[in-house]
């Protein structure tokens, strides 16, 4: 163990006894046998004294990049903004709204060049995440044995990807919250669920 760079109060056969190296004068116990405590519990080195500092950059839980800018509006909790919302805020001049949200194309979340990014606002990020998704899920469902416990219908529309307003859509499925095991069409469960 070197005691280099700590300054030392103290020596006994337990413990070295020190200040804390960020410079708050704080005395603290330094093994003799184990690691070398160079800091009180909470006064490490932050930024870029840090050993660990990668000029401000880090990847969160989501795999997003993360940016250091504690000085910006939108800044999350540990002082950090995503990198991509970075890059399209600089592209358009402006900062984003909440509201926007930056998509990536080739839905690599790591990869922010400005012509993999697109502003969307939310509902459309969500439909096109969901594009296809919904027909195979319904499509591979078999709702042949469902028949409507109020009309009697058994009619299943599958609804196509790319859908017009007149084209045929679903018949949706549902459970009345006090009726479980029987089947309402979307039309006798809206008519049924507003009368209660």
């Amino acid at each position: 163990m070197s005691l280099e760079n700590v300054i030392v109060l103290k020596k006994s056969n337990s413990f070295v006894l020190g200040y804390c190296r960020c410079g708050c004068s704080n005395r603290i116990k330094i093994r003799t046998g184990g690691y070398l405590r160079k800091y009180v519990i909470g006064h490490q080195a932050l930024g870029e004294k840090n050993a660990n500092w990668n000029n401000g950059t880090t990847i969160n839980d989501s795999g997003y990049v993360m940016t250091l800018r504690p000085d910006h509006p939108n800044v999350q909790r540990n002082r950090y903004v995503r990198e991509h919302r970075n890059v399209m805020e600089k592209h358009v001049g402006r900062y984003l709204k909440k509201s926007e949200v930056v998509h990536h194309k080739n839905g690599n979340k790591q990869d922010n060049r400005i012509e993999n990014l697109q502003v969307l606002n939310n509902a459309y990020h969500v439909s096109l995440h969901m594009k296809g998704k919904r027909y195979r899920l319904n499509h591979f469902k078999d709702m042949s044995d469902r028949v409507c416990f109020s009309c009697g219908t058994d009619k299943t529309y599958v609804k196509p990807v790319n859908i017009k307003h007149n084209e045929k859509s679903y018949i949706n499925w549902f459970h009345l919250p006090w009726d479980k095991v029987n089947w309402y069409c979307r039309k006798c469960y809206r008519k049924l669920c507003s009368k209660n």
